[in-house]
C-alpha cells in the first residue's frame, strides 16, 4: 500500500515538474501566481514523497514505529503504515538544530521519573483494605508515568512532560498546574551533571492523559521516524 502511494506521488512530481519548466514567463500577475503555486506544491510533493520513502522500510516489517513530526506536532503509533493511535504534541523544544530533517532513531531505553506501585494490602489490614484494593485497577493508561525521557541510539534522548488535560479542571487550575510542571521540569534540568547531558534532545510536551496513553502504548523495541518539515533541504 505504502508503494502505491510513493509511486502516486512520484509521477505527480513528474507532472508538477514538467508543467513548472514548460511555462514561459509572459510578465503577467496570474502566471506568476500560477508557477508559484505550482513551485510550492512541487516542495510540498518532494518533502511527501521523502517522508513516505523513509517510511517504506520500517513499513516493510511487522513491528510497530513511531512518526514524530516535529513540524505538524503530532506522534503517530504506526504498523505496516496503518496507524492505531495518534497524539498531539502541544509544545516542542530543542536543545540543538537536527542534523536532518528525516531520521530514524532506534529506542534503547525508557527512563520513568515516577514510580507507579500496584495497591498492596498489608497483612492482616482485615477484608475492608482488601476490598478497597480490589476496587481500584491494578494496570492500565492512567498507572503509568506522565513524565519520562524515551533514550535512543546515538545520545539522542525524546524527553516526553505533561500538562494538565482539559478534564482536570478549570483554565485559571490548569494554567497554574502547567506553569509548575513547567518550573519543575527546569529544575531537573538545572540541577542535572553536565556530564549526563545527552548530545542532542527533544522535548515533547503532551497533555497528561495522552503522555500516559504513549508510555502504555510503547512496545521494548521500538524505531521512531522522526520528521522536522521546517528545515527541508
Amino acid at each position: 500500500m505504502i508503494a502505491a502511494w510513493a509511486w502516486a506521488v512520484v509521477l505527480q512530481l513528474a507532472v508538477l515538474a514538467a508543467s513548472c519548466t514548460s511555462r514561459a514567463p509572459d510578465g503577467g500577475q496570474g502566471a506568476e501566481d500560477e508557477s508559484a503555486r505550482l513551485q510550492k506544491r512541487l516542495v510540498e510533493l518532494t518533502w511527501q514523497e521523502k517522508t513516505i520513502t523513509a517510511e517504506y522500510s520500517l513499513a516493510r516489517t511487522p513491528a510497530p514505529y513511531l512518526i514524530i513530526d516535529l513540524a505538524a506536532h503530532s506522534i503517530d503509533l504506526k504498523a505496516q503504515a496503518r496507524t492505531f493511535r495518534s497524539f498531539k504534541i502541544t509544545d516542542v523544544r530543542r536543545s540543538a538544530p537536527p542534523d536532518q530533517a528525516i531520521d530514524t532513531w532506534v529506542l534503547v531505553s525508557k527512563k520513568p521519573f515516577q514510580k507507579n506501585e500496584r495497591p498492596k494490602i498489608t497483612p492482616g489490614a482485615g477484608d475492608d483494605a482488601a476490598a478497597a484494593a480490589a476496587k481500584q485497577a491494578l494496570w492500565g493508561p492512567h498507572r503509568m508515568p506522565s513524565d519520562y525521557d524515551l533514550i535512543f541510539d546515538g545520545g539522542k534522548v525524546l524527553e516526553i512532560r505533561a500538562l494538565p488535560s482539559e478534564q482536570s479542571g478549570w483554565r485559571v487550575g490548569r494554567a497554574i498546574a502547567s506553569a509548575y510542571r513547567r518550573t519543575v521540569d527546569w529544575y531537573r534540568h538545572w540541577s542535572a551533571s553536565k556530564d549526563s547531558q545527552p548530545q542532542y534532545t527533544v522535548q515533547l510536551w503532551l497533555t497528561e492523559n495522552d503522555s500516559q496513553a504513549l508510555f502504555w502504548s510503547l512496545p521494548k523495541q521500538l524505531s521512531a521516524l522522526v520528521f522536522d518539515g521546517g528545515i527541508v533541504r
